[in-house]
């Protein structure tokens, strides 16, 4: 295992620290939102345009990276998104905060493009399934304990915003300083939202509920628990723990996934979720453990989903086309997940904090009748020629070339050809060369 960790070790490193600032930076801007008496509209609406910035980003960063270098444009990113940290207590005012999540949002996706090109780049076919699954555990590790550095000052105060920042910069240095080649981004072509859907029903639909949900929980989720009246350490852990249910459960719920008819599962699943989520709802004045005891499950379930709608449509998409089908659950994940923050703070304002979770189970239940209907309708893929399940971070496309149902990676000697169509600065130097 130490060998296979080795060469990433100083990626992982690096976007774990962070990670640790992002985590922090979502909730405390949500906090803080509440505490300068901004509406819950006007803060879902802030909370939905990191997505919507997160899209751009999907688009416009690798031809940055690619007039750039991989090295220059993971600092310029990285500077600015730990510069705007630094201006939301300096700025206290809607449209400027509405401008700052957006660039926020383009930064942190071409920094997950640059990190996972480079993690594309020292994995090989034998290992990309193991480090996709120390990458996922990174990921939804540092943005679970990164929730919880919000016990150490008071959000109402500058501190958080400085530790924030302090942790997106330091995040820079093992990434800036590894010495591995960087080969090109090639963020894999998406497609269409039609062929998706006419391959995979129910797959497309699942993402882009999930995008609702984990979108609305991402965004408003701290609203919630200042609403009901949790502290904010509090407020902490049971993001936290919502987060953590997510690391743990989505294994066990996957591995069942592979040995039944997988829309049996998603259909459970989705109930499940609407079950939790009213739970949620309607018994808003529970103790904080009983809280964060629902919380685990629905992290658990709603975390999980977007891996099983993605393998299940990838039950019904030809080899040559996986990559490319499930770029496009990814973008429409994220279109779900641009317009739940906002549309669940509508609900919040209308019926009060309870209304994230009655949007949650809205949007799950929505997709487990539709499944159903679709079991219905279209007969199962064998339970043996079923795509395995893999759970996968919802970051950019080209994460999508370490999942181990795509096409084999080329060889070192392609790799190495590629590589040198990189600006100078990006080939790797002989170790002797400074």
């Amino acid at each position: 295992m130490g060998s296979l960790i080795a060469p990433v070790f100083s990626l992982l490193s690096g976007i774990g620290i962070l990670l640790l600032g992002a985590g922090l930076q979502g909730t405390l801007v949500a906090v803080r939102a509440h505490a300068e008496a901004f509406s819950v509209a006007a803060t879902g609406l802030i909370m939905s345009v990191y997505y919507a910035g997160y899209i751009v980003g999907y688009f416009v960063s690798p031809a940055i990276v690619r007039r750039v270098g991989h090295i220059r444009a993971y600092s310029a990113l990285t500077a600015i998104a730990s510069a705007i940290v630094l201006l939301y207590p300096i700025f206290v005012d809607v449209p400027v905060w509405f401008v700052l999540r957006l660039v926020s949002g383009i930064c942190f996706a071409g920094i997950y493009m640059v990190v996972e090109s480079w993690l594309n780049g020292v994995t090989t076919n034998a290992t990309r399934g193991t480090i996709l699954g120390l990458y996922m555990m990174v990921n939804l590790g540092a943005l679970a304990a990164g929730q919880l550095l919000l016990m150490v000052y008071d959000p109402a105060g500058f501190q958080l915003f400085l530790v924030a920042s302090a942790l997106v910069s330091i995040g820079l240095v093992p990434v800036a300083l590894t010495r591995h080649a960087a080969p090109a981004i090639t963020a894999p072509g998406a497609l269409p939202p039609a062929k998706l859907y006419a391959a995979s029903p129910l797959g497309v639909i699942g993402c882009f509920a999930t995008g609702l949900s984990l979108g609305a929980f991402w965004g408003v989720g701290p609203l919630y628990a200042v609403g009901i009246g949790i502290p904010a350490a509090g407020v902490a852990l049971f993001m936290s723990i919502t987060i953590l249910g997510g690391m743990v459960l989505q294994w066990p719920i996957g591995w069942l996934s592979d040995r039944v008819d997988r829309r049996r599962v998603i259909v459970g699943v989705t109930f499940g979720i609407a079950a939790i989520s009213t739970a949620l709802a309607a018994m808003s004045h529970l103790r904080l453990g009983a809280e964060l005891a629902l919380a685990l499950l629905f992290g658990g379930f709603a975390f999980s989903l977007y891996s099983l709608c993605v393998a299940h449509a990838n039950d019904y998409i030809a080899d040559e086309d996986k990559v490319a089908a499930s770029s496009g659950l990814l973008l429409v994940y994220g279109t779900g997940a641009a317009i739940g923050p906002f549309s669940a703070s509508l609900l919040m304002r209308a019926i009060g904090p309870e209304g994230l979770f009655v949007f949650a189970a809205t949007a799950s239940l929505a997709v487990g009748l539709f499944g159903a209907y679709r079991m219905g309708v279209r007969a199962s893929a064998p339970v043996e020629e079923q795509s395995k399940f893999v759970p996968l971070p919802r970051t950019s496309p080209v994460v999508l070339a370490l999942d181990p149902r795509a096409e084999p990676l080329p060889a070192e000697g392609e790799a190495a050809v590629e590589n040198q169509d990189l600006p100078a600065p990006e080939r790797e130097r002989p170790p002797d060369q400074p």
